[in-house]
């Protein structure tokens, strides 16, 4: 009995070659990721960083039995072409997971949802993942990010505060907090002005209106490319004023040459080092962000790269995230599924971000 079932295995090994069993047993499973961005327009250079954020991460990640494939829609930022890039990704793709940027998280979260496959959206706005289980978001919070802000305008001694703020779902949420917070850290609001950016607009008016009102120290939220305006404009205005604003990724850094600022993100130097020499310039913003997501959802599918793990499994992955040291900072997963870092003071010194702490 024991010879013939020797010999029907012999028998059985002929029919497989060597090469053939080796390769199963390495056998990588393969997880297939949709990314939707604005790889087109204004936003595109955010873009831009993340794909190569997503790069440096594959890049770490060659050799790991977890395959990962991209697929990349351009959606511009723009809310219809990102209700057709997820589903595009969704529907014909049918990825594992879909990864989505600020505003379109509200678009691909429903979308998402239907289809219950996970969505990981670089977003400071968790209200989206309150609302649809398959939805995480990455990034500090605008409540976190404003309060820094709050704290900086107090200990720069200022009474009054004034507001400049670009008209967006992000910017108006951080306004908002500043707004009903201010007196908390000592503050009264004297002026508070927002602004539809748009070709061709005329900032003077605006900034005119807040300096006229003389605050102490100023607050300037608003994005590429309309901070460096305001700030120019500012400076011809009233070169004494005190401010701060939204300054990561600021395509004129002498302009806040010194002036400390709130990052959302704690970067970690190897990574900013890394990406320079790779491709030759400085990340402007989100490309830690994105190596972070990809590193997360990898991780979720090594702990056993024998099987495709389920949806299911990879939100509880992703739920259990705490103190997870990334590259835009320790990463923990709060109870809105937020994926959150803390926010860092910096400042641009000869055009370089450093540290910044509050002198003793």
């Amino acid at each position: 009995m024991i010879y013939a079932a020797f010999l029907s295995a012999i028998t059985l090994l002929a029919f497989f070659p060597v090469d053939y069993l080796l390769a199963e047993s390495t056998k990588r499973i393969t997880v297939n990721i949709g990314i939707q961005l604005p790889l087109s327009g204004d936003l595109s250079f955010v873009g831009l960083d993340i794909q190569r954020g997503v790069n440096l991460a594959l890049d770490d990640l060659k050799d790991s039995p977890v395959r990962i494939n991209l697929y990349y829609e351009d959606d511009r930022a723009t809310p219809t072409q990102a209700a057709s890039a997820a589903q595009r990704l969704l529907a014909q793709r049918h990825v594992d997971v879909i990864m989505s940027l600020w505003d379109m998280a509200e678009i691909v979260a429903p979308i998402a949802e239907r289809h219950q496959t996970p969505h990981i959206s670089i977003r400071w706005n968790p209200h989206v993942a309150e609302r649809y289980p398959h939805t995480f978001t990455l990034e500090s919070t605008y409540k976190t990010f404003a309060k820094f802000q709050l704290e900086l305008a107090r200990k720069s001694g200022a009474k009054t505060l004034g507001l400049i703020t670009e008209e967006s779902t992000g910017w108006i949420l951080v306004r908002d907090f500043i707004a009903n917070n201010a007196g908390e850290y000592g503050l009264k609001i004297t002026a508070n002005e927002n602004y539809v950016p748009a070709p061709g607009l005329d900032l003077r008016p605006i900034v005119t209106k807040v300096l006229s009102k003389n605050s102490d120290f100023l607050i300037i939220n608003n994005f590429t490319p309309w901070i460096a305006p305001t700030i120019r404009l500012m400076k011809q205005l009233k070169p004494e004023q005190k401010f701060t604003g939204y300054f990561e990724g600021i395509e004129a850094p002498e302009l806040v040459e010194g002036i400390p600022f709130v990052n959302q993100s704690n970067v970690s130097e190897s990574f900013q080092n890394r990406f320079l020499e790779k491709y030759g310039e400085r990340y402007k913003m989100r490309a830690p962000h994105a190596y972070d997501i990809i590193r997360l959802i990898h991780d979720g599918y090594a702990k056993d790269p024998t099987r495709n793990i389920s949806h299911e499994e990879l939100i509880n992955h992703f739920n259990r995230v705490q103190k997870y040291l990334g590259q835009s900072g320790i990463l923990t997963t709060n109870s809105t599924r937020n994926i959150e870092t803390e926010p860092v003071l910096q400042v641009y010194k000869n055009g370089a971000v450093t540290p910044y702490s509050y002198a003793k």
